[in-house]
């Protein structure tokens, strides 16, 4: 039998569901063409397609990831989400009037036109492409586990299962028309889940200035700056902390977080794809606004939730009453619970609940924000997170298996093989690839490689140093040309995959510099700047595209 706490939960849940199957019905009327399921027939207004924007780009890493990192590493963190909204209405003007007015169907279309080689980059930028988008749909499907643990108390696997078979149905009947029009919905069901978690968190904390002693109370470095702050430094680069160099440390680590964020809001592929799906270039721009408007107002929100999280869950979680005056083993010691610090209280509530339901030990930090909201005590409050949780994760997921499936089922029969598909066979690979793409991403689920937000940068640092100097440059420089395009990938794409793989399995940690682990380096995100580096060194040294080429993919995009 269902308790009472997680009836009200569940039924908040279940009404999200209904609401976008409803949605998703109704939009499988509209699905009449190839292009249909890829972009939406490019007949998406501005305020939904930036609704539906910034529910993609903002996946688990966002609403499960960043309040995690911030309840790990404090104050710094604020440098990331300032990023990405700044960003945002900037890409009005850089990129997504110029992408819209060349109208292309895949994220590889631009690439392959601009740079002259319509088969070599397809090829080579595929693998970059799915690299980035599988590690997404992982962390996705692992957001939403996590989201059902919190409805159903069950223990993760089986939520896993449940959330690829939502997916997967969520996928396979509407392509990108459902998916946006969901996505769009799911924006406003995030926004106001946040929102309703930081009401609950001001109201049981006494107060705006009641939460802030609170919080300075349980971390007093708080809100120390990364060059200043040992616990930021000592989380990222692990037991490779060395105190000589933590100004140093510090200081690039707070930066690069910044970066790392700040140049993918304009450059990951399953974010990007958005531009494709406006009306027009008015509407293209005036997504990036609403897009960077909406996301300012949830990042607000989950600095607060990051910012309250160790107090809350130390202080007010069930887990937390019940562990008082017991003995608790930690890493070598043997005290109270009571008697630790406030943030190490709240690791322990976290590791109990995780064992508790068999959430990887990866993870465990990742379900801070939903601890937060369990030790509120609101059942209205965690229904809505939950759903957010869910909508949160479902676009991203979605998006990033659309976009990939429309590589297979679209780019390569029809650039690469030269066979294209007819429409029905166009659409059935795409729905069968997007549900291959989805398990194989449960497959990984089962023991993710890293916390959420770990993935979601080990995928942007790639996916950006690859895709983002030729894409900007491309755009607002006539030089790039073909072997340009095709040595930066060559060089970028498995550089970057290593360091990070390297940095994570030889030093610990994959924000430790990969060629000195002393540093904090956020994800190896120095490679934003070098693929920049690199990318304009290979234009100067090799052949400038044909001039019909500058003119038609350069010139006429800034008419």
């Amino acid at each position: 039998m269902v308790s009472e706490i997680n009836a009200t939960v569940i039924t908040i849940v279940i009404i999200y569901f209904i609401i976008i199957t409803i949605i998703g019905i109704w939009s499988r009327r509209y699905l009449r063409a190839p292009t249909d399921y890829h972009i939406a027939g490019r007949q998406v207004g501005a305020f939904v397609n930036g609704s539906a924007y910034i529910a993609s780009y903002f996946s688990p890493a966002s609403l499960l990831g960043l309040p995690a990192f911030i309840f790990l590493l404090s104050y710094p963190m604020y440098w990331a989400l300032l990023g990405i909204t700044a960003i945002l209405p900037i890409g009005a003007g850089l990129v997504a009037a110029q992408l819209r007015r060349y109208a292309p169907v895949s994220v590889l279309d631009y690439y392959a036109d601009r740079y002259e080689s319509p088969k070599l980059s397809r090829v080579l930028l595929t693998f970059a492409v799915f690299w980035g988008g599988i590690l997404y749909i992982v962390l996705s499907i692992v957001g939403m586990a996590l989201a059902l643990v919190a409805i159903a108390h069950i223990g993760y696997l089986y939520s896993l299962a449940i959330s690829v078979i939502i997916v997967i149905i969520y996928v396979w009947f509407g392509g990108m028309i459902a998916t946006t029009w969901n996505a769009a919905f799911q924006a406003w069901v995030m926004l106001l889940a946040a929102w309703a978690v930081v009401a609950g968190v001001i109201a049981k904390a006494g107060g705006w200035g009641a939460l802030w002693h609170h919080v300075v109370a349980a971390n007093p470095k708080f809100f120390y700056s990364g060059p200043f702050n040992e616990l930021f430094v000592k989380t990222l680069v692990k037991k490779n902390f060395d105190p000589s160099v933590l100004y140093a440390s510090g200081a690039i680590g707070t930066i690069l977080f910044y970066f790392t964020w700040h140049f993918g809001a304009l450059s990951m592929p399953y974010a990007i794809v958005r531009i494709f799906t406006a009306t027009d270039e008015r509407t293209a721009r005036w997504t990036m606004v609403w897009a960077g408007l909406i996301g300012n107002l949830f990042y607000i929100a989950l600095i607060i939730i990051g910012s309250a999280a160790a107090f809350f869950i130390a202080s007010y979680h069930p887990i937390a009453q019940q562990l008082h005056g017991h003995v608790i083993p930690f890493h070598g010691l043997k005290e109270k619970f009571e008697n630790y610090p406030p943030l190490i209280q709240s690791v322990i509530v976290l590791a109990t609940e995780a064992h508790k339901y068999n959430v990887p030990g990866t993870n465990i930090p990742d379900y801070s924000t939903l601890a937060v909201a369990e030790a509120v005590g609101n059942n209205v409050i965690l229904g809505l997170l939950t759903a957010g949780a869910l909508a949160i994760a479902m676009p991203t997921v979605a998006s990033w298996a659309v976009l990939m499936s429309t590589i297979v089922s679209r780019d390569w029969p029809r650039h690469i093989f030269e066979k294209p598909l007819s429409p029905e066979k166009e659409i059935f690979l795409a729905r069968i690839t997007a549900t291959v793409l989805i398990l194989i991403g449960m497959l990984i689920a089962f023991s993710p490689p890293a916390l959420i937000l770990d993935m979601s940068g080990a995928a942007f640092v790639v996916l950006v140093s690859t895709l983002a100097p030729p894409l900007f440059l491309g755009i607002w420089w006539r030089r790039p040309g073909k072997w340009a395009l095709i040595t930066h990938v060559i060089i970028m794409f498995p550089l970057t995959t290593f360091t990070w793989l390297y940095a994570k399995y030889h030093w610990g940690s994959p924000h430790a510099f990969a060629f000195n682990p002393k540093y904090a380096t956020p994800h190896q995100a120095y490679w934003v700047f070098v693929g920049f580096l690199v990318f304009i060194i290979l234009s100067l040294i090799f052949k400038p595209p044909k001039r019909e080429t500058v003119e038609k993919y350069v010139d006429a995009l800034h008419g």
